[in-house]
Order: C-alpha cells, then sequence, then structure tokens
C-alpha cells in the first residue's frame, strides 16, 4: 500500500484587539501577527485537488509521503529499440 500526500485546507475565524493611529495601519498589523488558533469556520475544510494531484504525480508514476516514486505495474515488457 502506498502514501500520498493530500493537500487540505479550512477557514478560521477570529478577532483580534489591535492599537493603531487607524483602522488601516490596525489591518496591516493585524496581517503582521502570528496566526491565532481562531474558531473553525463549518463547512469549510476541503480537499485542494489540484496540489493534491501536483503533489503525487510525476512523468514516471505516483510519488509516495516521502517523495519516493511509486512506478506503475509493468504487465508488458518494453520493446527494444534495436531491430534486426
Amino acid at each position: 500500500m502506498a502514501n500520498f500526500k493530500v493537500a487540505v485546507e479550512w477557514a478560521v475565524y477570529d478577532e483580534l484587539d489591535i492599537e493603531a493611529d487607524s483602522l488601516d495601519e490596525a489591518k496591516v498589523k493585524a496581517a503582521e501577527l502570528p496566526l491565532t488558533r481562531g474558531s473553525y469556520i463549518d463547512g469549510s475544510f476541503q480537499v485542494n485537488e489540484e496540489v493534491t494531484e501536483e503533489l503525487n504525480v510525476d512523468g514516471l508514476g505516483e510519488r509516495d509521503i516521502d517523495g519516493e516514486v511509486v512506478l506503475e505495474d509493468e504487465d508488458e515488457p518494453e520493446e527494444d529499440d534495436c531491430h534486426d
């Protein structure tokens, strides 16, 4: 069984008390603060399909969680390029 990376995302809500000279300055300061725990917004959890595909596929096969390539099953032998 292989391991895969799945990109997930969700949203949180919080209110911050920020001391500033204007609302615009407070918004700038809020964006510079470390993330807070906040409250989970119900229904916001989702799998990011596009990023998940990019994390797990390359030209050779799929990548497991450690980034190692998991080659697809090779049922048929490759044809030799040299024909006599």
